[in-house]
């Protein structure tokens, strides 16, 4: 297959549009010239699937690679493209061929999970990075995959109840008693969503906010409001966004700290850069999976950026851990640990409202990061993040109503877990591959991951999440993993004939 881009204008649905040339056999776009030439090669309608419907909000739902037609990059080069050919990365198109509906109602029923379960359509994921958007050169990848709404038996389907989240010191009830705000982040992911359980004659507060002027001023507004005290704060890890106003709730308020004991440690090990954990540690982990020199120094000079942004964290704390039940107004939230975000990650089960308060361990857009700390180097992080999601779709009934800390909430716990399996896999696979011709380092893998220009912010999430994919592939034995002469650690594929 071969893919070309063009701009153009599809009047009935006012797409960009994508044209594509089926041919026997895969074949590289070398340069501009052969994009141009592809034009008169279209095939019916193509649809760029992005702009249809909530398919841009559940695609990795909709995308399962089959063993027949893996997921593998089939072109990556660069070229000069202006940058309004292609207005979405990741665009999932679909070629009108082999007598499938390729149309707006096509991708919106894959999208949505609605087309049954005997479909599987062959479609084009393109992921179109600036390179130098100055220069207007962007890099091409393209994979070959299945679309289908069904994953090992599964519906790829999640539903939104709220399809618009709170504004600004809004409160909206999801449930009987609980309340959802949303609280200004400044990262590229904006935003993050705490929760309210009304508790008889006061309240309890899930997860705190970032430390920021605007966010206290918002509780403040919010606290002031409320019919009764706080009485309790519950948070479900130690990551800034969550526990960062922990301190400065409790002295507002008056109300105790509840966490695990993993968690409440984990801060203060951080915090004050000591037991492995810290800026020192994870610059010599970076350059152990040879990252240069250049970006070593930006971490160094950084510093501790949890410390930058956490003013204070709380001195004592009551501890929860797997198996306890928390009352709020009667009801019981029973305490599920998950494992490989963050240490002892909390989410809390109420089986009689039908709610889970999933924190970062079940989002329904983004996968949570799954990160290697250096006090920890050879971790299977990501096998202990799978394993727990594997108990959230063993034991929570479909209708469960799920409360993520980023984007809106859902129902679909089955469908999202199997789609992260689906996702993860992919990434494993791809890594496997560009481990097959030489010995490859975390660094040296960072683009296979991550197609698009990372800061020190980024960098640091995806040097983290690829060493906890290498450590999964070398301890399945699908990787071999060996230190050159510089000290650096570099990972092989592993053939039969090796792994035996």
């Amino acid at each position: 297959m071969a893919l070309g881009f063009k701009l153009g204008n599809v009047v009935e649905h006012g797409f960009d549009v994508l044209a594509l040339l089926l041919q026997s056999r895969p074949a590289l776009l070398d340069d501009l010239q052969a994009l141009q030439q592809l034009r008169r090669f279209i095939l019916g309608r193509v649809v760029h699937a992005d702009q249809v419907g909530n398919l841009g909000q559940r695609q990795a739902e909709a995308l399962a690679a089959q063993s027949h037609l893996q997921a593998r990059p089939v072109a990556a080069v660069e070229h000069p493209v202006t940058p309004r050919t292609l207005r979405c990365n990741n665009a999932l198109i679909f070629p009108e061929a082999n007598g499938a509906r390729c149309d707006a109602k096509l991708a919106s029923e894959i999208g949505n999970g609605e087309s049954g379960g005997g479909f599987g359509q062959l479609g084009i994921l393109v992921d179109c990075t600036p390179v130098n958007q100055k220069k207007e050169v962007f890099s091409i990848r393209t994979r070959m995959v299945i679309c289908t709404p069904y994953y090992q038996g599964l519906p790829m389907s999640l539903h939104y109840p709220h399809a618009h989240p709170p504004a600004d010191g809004e409160l909206i009830e999801v449930a009987p008693g609980i309340f959802w705000l949303r609280m200004p982040l400044p990262f590229q992911l904006n935003h993050i969503n705490l929760w309210l359980l009304h508790d008889s004659d006061g309240w309890v507060i899930v997860d705190t906010g970032f430390p920021d002027d605007a966010v206290r001023a918002t509780w403040t507004q919010i606290i002031e409001q409320l019919d009764g005290p706080v009485k309790r704060l519950i948070v479900t890890h130690f990551h800034p966004d969550h526990l960062g106003l922990a301190a400065w709730l409790m002295e507002k308020t008056g109300a105790p700290l509840a966490m695990t004991a993993g968690e409440f440690l984990t801060a203060h090990a951080v915090w004050n850069e000591v037991g492995g954990h810290g800026a020192r540690f994870m610059v010599e982990q970076f350059r152990q999976h040879g990252l240069d020199a250049e970006r070593l120094a930006k971490f160094e000079k950084r510093g501790s950026g949890y410390r930058q942004a956490v003013p204070a964290l709380p001195e004592y704390y009551q501890r929860l851990k797997a198996g306890d039940v928390a009352t709020v107004n009667g009801k019981k939230w029973q305490i599920l640990i998950g494992h490989g975000h963050a240490p002892e990650h909390m989410s809390l089960y109420c089986a009689e409202l039908g709610v889970l308060i999933s924190g970062d361990m079940l989002l329904p857009k983004i996968s949570t990061n799954i990160s290697v700390f250096a006090a920890t180097p050879n971790d299977d992080a990501l096998g202990c993040f799978l394993h727990s999601l594997d108990g959230f779709a063993r034991d929570m009934p479909e209708q469960t109503l799920v409360l993520p800390s980023h984007g809106l909430p859902f129902v679909g716990v089955q469908s999202r877990v199997a789609a992260l399996h689906a996702h993860h896999e992919e990434r494993l696979q791809a890594l496997e591959e560009a481990c097959e011709i030489a010995p490859q380092s975390a660094a040296e893998l960072l683009d296979v991951l991550f197609q698009r220009a990372l800061d020190t912010h980024q960098t640091m999430f995806a040097m983290g999440e690829a060493i906890a994919h290498l450590n999964l592939l070398e301890q399945a034995g699908r990787l071999s993993r060996t230190t050159d002469a510089q000290g650096v650690i570099r990972y092989t594929r592993r053939t039969a004939c090796t792994a035996h």
